[in-house]
């Protein structure tokens, strides 16, 4: 498979009192690196890649076709190396993605926090494009303190 272009976008979004609201009663106001939108066209996927950057979580938030869809997490002997695309972004990426092993695999249709840092790919089955918010979380996320906010929520 190539993957040739970046499904994500970093566009200049308004005050968004409704979210600010929720991730300040959350504790994670200050832990917000940034955002980004995810939009995956349909029938396809990314390849199995490990996110760079100074963020180990991702606060991903489904906004449109997010039922048909699924994130997978591998495990894997491989080395992931470095991959550029076209626009600059880059991931890590595996070369031999049929000899990873697949560990989880859960439905995209609900808000969730995932660990970018282990192997994963998003697969969109629908007929339509799939469009996720992510806020990426820095490196002073704790996901116990946010367990913790979510046993009291």
């Amino acid at each position: 498979m190539k993957f040739e272009q970046s499904n994500l976008y970093y566009p200049t979004i308004p005050e968004l009192p409704l979210l600010n609201s929720f991730l300040k009663d959350a504790g994670l106001d200050e832990t917000v690196l940034g955002i980004a939108l995810n939009i995956t066209s349909p029938h396809s996927s990314m390849p199995i890649h490990i996110d760079t950057g100074d963020l180990n979580w991702s606060l991903n938030v489904p906004l449109m076709n997010c039922d048909s869809s699924r994130v997978s997490f591998y495990e894997s002997k491989q080395r992931p190396k470095p991959f550029s695309l076209p626009n600059g972004v880059t991931y890590l990426g595996f070369e031999d993605e049929k000899s990873m092993v697949c560990m989880d695999s859960v439905s995209c249709e609900d808000v969730m926090i995932i660990n970018v840092k282990k192997p994963h790919k998003v697969v969109n089955e629908s007929d339509k494009y799939r469009v996720t918010l992510l806020i990426r979380l820095n490196s002073s996320f704790s996901m116990e303190d946010f367990e913790e906010y979510l046993s009291y929520a």
